[in-house]
């Protein structure tokens, strides 16, 4: 028998720590303190500074209007400038390739993004030093990169760290300390170590009751990611009243439509799936799923999330036959649409390889099992949960097709990682 986890529950996931006040601010300080005499060489030095202001501005403009393709070409341009005039290390060199680099993310170019953060985090901590804002917003962004790049061992140290150093320079329940907090125990999720990410889940929420409210749009992300962790745990009863308090906040504080009380309403349902409550989660799995499509006219980025959910709860609900359309639907558009592989690819894999295995076509579920279990292995490593899930998953469709041997050697194969990785007495285990 399959265990078809569902598409995670929405997380916040890591952001830009104050980038762009970081950047504005080093700018509206830089450019009076320079003192040019008045020799040729200084004016054209002023000049080509002034220049590099320009397009900096222009660059964040562009930034901000979605521009992005526009905001990297000026940001190049400036960086190139700065470096001539005032040297590779100048504060005002380095907030250029920040932004830059912030540039190459959300154009899904990381791997440029990564040299460049890689180098500007080695540059502000040589100049600035370990402990400056702007080397630790140069920490977390690289940490944001590693974990895009799907490399969350590399993320977890910068992670670790950025958030020690907040804590000590701007205390416990500073904005960017409540940010760190959320990162480092989203890293520790992707990693399959969810009982690390649960204390920091608590405490970020906890921390932003107090300083912000209840009903604050930041305290109740935070409510929705100790739900996901307490979900991630298999403690969906804990989860649960978390759930509803989250929809019922956001629906009074954004409304019914707005995409944050869907995802709520979508991951209520998914709670309530968990829990065997079948009988109340398919009408809220609907409408998170139809208003996305009527209200915006094309898919965004819960419609899979969505469409997913909605198949597992047919599928729970014994119409198999239904559950298949939308998983196709959830892994389609991604291959399509993007070429390769996404995170979510291998959920998706396993899940329509789950719903083929309860229509009997066994030997449809067997290609998309050794695809996740190939895209797992690769991504998260031989010894991770989700892998051995897969793993477990590629056994069950051998004993289906009745290739028992080969069934046989991958169940050693799981329990001896799990034994290793969990315990002996890890319920996986047992």
């Amino acid at each position: 028998m399959h265990h078809a986890p569902k598409l995670p529950a929405r997380k916040s996931r890591p952001s830009l720590i104050a980038t762009f006040l970081v950047v504005c601010a080093a700018f509206g300080l830089a450019v009076p303190r320079m003192a040019w005499s008045q020799t040729g060489t200084a004016t054209s030095q002023a000049n080509g500074v002034a220049e590099g202001v320009r397009l900096f501005n222009a660059g964040n403009m562009a930034y901000q209007q979605g521009q992005l393709a526009e905001a990297s070409r000026l940001w190049e341009q400036t960086k190139v400038i700065f470096t001539r005039e005032l040297g590779e290390d100048d504060p005002n060199t380095l907030a250029a390739m920040n932004n830059l680099a912030a540039s190459y993310s959300a154009l899904g170019q990381h791997d440029k993004a990564l040299a460049l953060k890689e180098q500007t985090l080695k540059l502000r901590r040589a100049k600035l030093g370990e402990n400056h804002p702007d080397t630790l917003t140069s920490m977390n962004n690289l940490a944001v990169t590693y974990s895009a790049l799907g490399q969350h061992d590399k993320a977890l140290a910068p992670r670790e760290q950025t958030l020690k150093l907040m804590r000590a320079k701007l205390g416990e329940d500073h904005p960017n300390t409540l940010t760190a907090m959320n990162n480092l125990a989203t890293t520790y999720s992707d990693l399959g170590q969810h009982d690390k990410a649960l204390p920091l889940r608590e405490q970020a929420l906890k921390l932003r009751r107090a300083k912000l409210g209840g009903d604050h749009p930041d305290t109740l992300t935070a409510m929705n990611n100790l739900a996901a962790t307490y979900s991630d745990l298999g403690q969906h009863d804990k989860a649960l009243p978390l759930r509803e308090q989250t929809l019922k906040l956001r629906r009074a504080k954004l409304g019914e439509n707005h995409p944050d009380t869907l995802t709520a309403m979508n991951n209520l349902a998914a709670t309530q799936s968990a829990l065997g409550q079948q009988d109340k989660a398919p009408p809220p799995q609907e409408q998170t799923l139809k208003p996305e499509g009527a209200k915006l006219g094309e898919p965004t980025p819960d419609t899979p999330i969505a469409t997913n959910n909605l198949a597992a709860t047919q599928g729970t609900l014994g119409q198999q036959d239904k559950a298949l359309p939308p998983r196709e639907q959830t892994l389609k558009p991604e291959g399509a649409k993007l070429g390769e592989p996404t995170p979510d690819t291998p959920i998706a894999t396993n899940n329509l390889a789950a719903t083929h295995s309860d229509l009997g076509q066994h030997d449809k579920a067997l290609a998309l099992d050794e695809q996740t279990l190939k895209l797992r292995r690769a991504k998260l490593g031989e010894d991770h949960p989700d892998t051995l899930a897969s793993m477990n998953n590629l056994a069950a469709t051998h004993s289906d097709l009745g290739q028992h041997d080969k069934a046989l050697a991958l169940d050693e194969q799981t329990l001896k990682l799990r034994r290793a990785k969990l315990g002996e007495d890890h319920p996986d285990t047992l």
